[in-house]
């Protein structure tokens, strides 16, 4: 029978009245299965996925599949948010097979667990074919599949340790051999800029964050406006396009054209998180108002649309809604025909088009329109003979008119899993945002999402993947919790979460260290060594690794630990003279730019220190700010405290005289776009 009536996932539930004999995934499968003699289809999505609906529809409410299946087969469902180390491990296999990968993805195992055969959405006709060769080969000729399985498990060990890829260059460790290092990087990579639509010259067209936050400080660092400039015009490209939610904020995952027009149209946390903190650093660096717009609108779209009661936020809106006729359609929910939009906007139609394109140059299908731009307010308002504030006003009614018309929408399903490693995201975003903007209340956004991510995602020294805490976390969600938690600690001078960043990274050297002794794996444990996943590339979502590497460069300031210092350059040199492709590597290059090793730190005498977000606002990345405490004394604080505010700017070479004003703080240790 069918066993996910009970799961809390949307996901699983999605498929609970399937005719196929679906069971939730635990370790007991493996054992199933092997009692059983049957091979196992590990089936993994997320509800949010427009082909994950499609494939159900056409062949997991089917009869004559679920017959196939339930009789040879033992069937996993699995939502890949909850088990992302299950989904890395066979999208790895699956990507080994078959050179592709993506969602729904689907795996035949054998009882032990060891991939034979998988791939990404199949036609009914294709996915029942494949089934029935494989229960067939596997009831009469068992030994051909076994030796297969071992092959396989054989390449997946092979790629497993990135130590295994030969060193590409020699490590650039001394700061004024980086510019040279990033320049010919960056050259090479520059020839895949799309540079009339900003992004990467390709479709589909990923946000990819990383990327452009590491433009941003490459430009900034070594003066070379070209990069900096083309990570702005590309965020105000994505800001400008479909894939940015015009009426009511928020991105969506992936433009499916270089325009960035039409988007896959689910709307992911943690792509909302990273943009927000892009948004709002790249406004302060180039004070540029329409990004800050950009998140402000982002951060409402949240609020209204993910956070839940208990104060964290949920996983993602889907792709798909009922459309007019009653029947689920993706976009539906956020496309417009011609009819709808002048019954909605009555005169203020001819305005609305031409700023949206609703042309040609707009048009998707079926007779509709993605809202999309390709101009700013003020080149709209010049080329309409608008004055500013007056094109402002009537885009913002006319916006507002659509909000109120799509309110009567059959709203997309939400995803109301609130997953640890996205929320620990967005509480940076929010630090990040504070900071950005001087702005109190995005402090106390950051405020209530710290209180609550600890509460309910947190039991002890231990993270879970989600708030229910049935499923441990993975590295993913520690690393992006110490990270988050020292994001706040810096903002606010609350010690408890700097304690609790440094007991969870002894939680992650404790149990998710490798036996390579660099990296860190991605799951606590694993059924068998060739499903271990060490997670080094950058993509969507920073590699776990790299952002554990720079929680251990920051602890190690902070806490005066050598071991935690030397751990981080370990993984960092490991990596960096591997790099061939900077874009998949970006959030390391990031940790190489910003120089930890001269270990600067600005110790605060004083945790009522009043100007926290003035500091932060402009100190250098790598620049750890420290609080002096009377009942939480670090190594470099020891002595340091006094009711009067004293600055020490602290060093590898040892801590200066103090000063009691920031601008009597070093020069260089502001960003140049800043300095004092």
């Amino acid at each position: 029978m069918n066993e996910l009536a009970q799961q809390k996932s949307v996901y699983l539930k999605q498929h609970a009245n399937n005719p196929i004999y679906w069971k939730a995934y635990s370790q007991k499968i493996l054992d199933q299965a092997t009692a059983a003699d049957k091979l196992i289809v590990f089936s993994i999505g997320y509800a949010a996925c427009h082909w994950c609906h499609v494939m159900e529809h056409e062949s997991f409410e089917n009869q004559d599949v679920a017959a196939l299946m339930n009789q040879h087969f033992i069937s996993v469902k699995i939502d890949r948010e909850e088990h992302p180390d299950i989904d890395a491990a066979y999208m790895k296999a699956v990507q080994l097979m078959t050179q592709r990968g993506g969602w729904p993805l689907n795996v035949v195992t054998l009882p032990d667990g060891r991939p034979i055969w998988g791939g990404t959405y199949f036609r009914t006709e294709e996915w029942t074919q494949s089934l029935e060769q494989l229960a067939k080969l596997y009831q009469n000729q068992p030994a051909v599949i076994f030796e297969y399985a071992e092959k396989l498990e054989h390449a997946l060990l092979s790629i497993q340790n990135p130590l295994e890829i030969k060193p590409l260059f020699e490590f650039p460790s001394q700061p004024e051999n980086q510019k040279e290092f990033f320049a010919q990087l960056l050259e090479k990579w520059s020839s895949n800029f799309d540079h009339e639509w900003g992004g990467m010259d390709r479709a589909p067209k990923f946000p990819m964050p990383s990327n452009y936050k590491l433009l941003l400080e490459v430009g900034n660092q070594f003066n070379l406006n070209t990069y900096s400039n083309f990570a702005l015009y590309t965020l105000k490209r994505m800001a400008l396009g479909g894939i940015y939610d015009a009426v009511a904020g928020g991105f969506s995952r992936y433009s499916v054209d270089h325009r960035w027009h039409v988007p896959h149209f689910e709307k992911m946390l943690y792509d909302n998180a990273q943009l927000l903190s892009l948004c709002a650093e790249t406004a302060k660096q180039f004070n540029d108002s329409f990004l800050k717009r950009i998140a402000k609108q982002t951060t409402l779209f949240l609020e209204e649309n993910l956070k839940s009661e208990s104060g964290l936020y949920f996983a993602a809106l889907d792709a798909d809604s009922l459309n007019a006729s009653g029947t689920a359609a993706e976009g539906a929910f956020y496309t417009w025909t011609k009819d709808e939009l002048q019954a909605v906007l009555g005169e203020s139609y001819d305005f609305f088009s031409k700023v949206f394109h609703v042309d040609e140059l707009g048009y998707w299908e079926d007779e509709q329109y993605v809202l999309f731009r390709t101009d700013d307010d003020l080149s709209l308002a010049h080329k309409l003979n608008f004055h500013e504030s007056a094109f402002a006003e009537k885009l913002e009614n006319s916006l507002g008119l659509l909000k109120t018309a799509r309110k009567k929408r059959s709203d997309p399903v939400t995803d109301t899993k609130k997953i640890s490693s996205w929320n620990a995201q967005l509480l940076s975003a929010y630090c990040k945002a504070a900071t950005a903007f001087g702005d109190e209340e995005y402090l106390q956004r950051a405020t209530d999402l710290a209180f609550a991510l600890e509460k309910n995602s947190l039991t002890g020294n231990r993270v879970f993947r989600v708030d229910t805490q049935e499923i441990n976390g993975c590295l993913e969600d520690y690393a992006f919790a110490i990270e988050a938690f020292l994001d706040y600690y810096q903002l606010t001078a609350n010690e408890n979460f700097l304690r609790k960043a440094i007991d969870l990274c002894q939680t992650v050297l404790r149990e998710f260290d490798h036996k390579n002794g660099i990296f860190f794996k991605y799951q606590a444990s694993a059924t068998r060594e060739s499903l271990v996943h060490i997670e080094t590339e950058d993509n969507v979502i920073n590699a776990s690794n790299s952002v554990h590497c720079r929680n251990l460069f920051r602890l190690g300031i902070i806490c005066s630990n050598n071991d935690f210092l030397e751990r981080a350059n370990k993984m960092l040199e490991a990596i960096t003279v591997r790099i061939d492709y900077p874009g998949a590597y970006a959030n390391w290059l990031s940790i190489l730019l910003a120089n930890y090793n001269q270990q600067r730190a600005v110790i605060v005498s004083n945790p009522n220190f009043a100007a926290k977000l003035e500091i932060l606002e402009n100190i250098a990345a790598d620049v750890q700010i420290i609080y002096a405490s009377t009942h939480f004394e670090l190594p470099q604080t020891t002595g340091k405290y006094s009711d009067e505010v004293k600055l020490y700017s602290c060093s590898v070479a040892g801590c200066d005289l103090p000063v009691t004003s920031i601008n009597e703080l070093p020069k260089d240790w502001f960003f140049a776009a800043n300095q004092r």
